[in-house]
């Protein structure tokens, strides 16, 4: 599954996933993964709805998806790097 893609759902996805606030993204790279699309789309939901707490008193945050991948496995992580 493309987490590229998941993404792109998450974030076009119903008004809980963004809290009803806009935000930015920037570009990650982010790989292909196996594992249910369903339970990968809710972990990125709630990746990123935590996100946006952290950020709750920022009129746009900035939010950046990210990975690292080692011998084993990708580990994905979110962050936010403020405002625009």
């Amino acid at each position: 599954m493309p987490l590229d893609q998941l993404v792109v759902q998450v974030r076009s996805g119903p008004e809980p996933a963004r809290q009803g606030r806009r935000t930015e993204g920037l570009p990650g790279r982010l790989p292909v993964v196996r594992g249910d699309a369903g339970m990968l789309r809710l972990a990125l939901t709630e990746v990123l709805a935590r996100t946006l707490d952290v950020t709750r008193g920022e009129e746009l945050p900035i939010v950046q998806l990210g990975c690292e991948e080692d011998e084993r496995e990708p580990r994905v992580g979110c962050g936010t790097t403020g405002r625009a």
